[in-house]
């Protein structure tokens, strides 16, 4: 038995996040969640390898989100564009693809992500035509 989501209090807490994700027979995740035993309060940090790299896309940008540590409350701001996900948790050493729609025209793309659990910003990298 585990007490996988810290329920039944035996003892200290074993897991900072519980990641679960739903995955069709292709491979492809259906859906994603990630629960927080512990509760929301979190120790800011300095680095937790929070990066972003974007492309475009026919609708604005694909933005890649990775984090080596737990990443919480992730957010992408990025000029002229909405992403269709924003304030998500993301468990150590994974990843999360984001759309982001462009709502303007913008001659110059700058962006940033950031977590509420670190102390700064990460900028946000485009390759393949974008600019920084």
């Amino acid at each position: 038995f585990r007490d996988i989501n810290h329920a039944y209090r035996f003892g200290p807490a074993v897991y900072d996040s519980v990641t679960i994700e739903l995955i069709d027979p292709t491979g492809t995740v259906q859906a994603h969640v990630c629960h927080l035993p512990l509760g929301h309060e979190r120790p800011l940090e300095h680095n937790i390898g929070l990066e972003a790299v974007a492309v475009r896309t026919a609708t604005g940008l694909g933005v890649t989100v990775r984090t080596e540590r737990l990443a919480q409350f992730v957010s992408i701001d990025i000029a002229g564009h909405v992403p269709d996900q924003n304030w998500f948790h993301l468990a150590p050493h994974s990843e999360r693809t984001v759309t982001c729609r462009a709502t303007s025209d913008v001659s110059r793309i700058i962006g940033e992500v950031r977590a509420l659990n670190a102390r700064g910003s990460s900028p946000v990298h485009f390759e393949q035509g974008g600019t920084s």
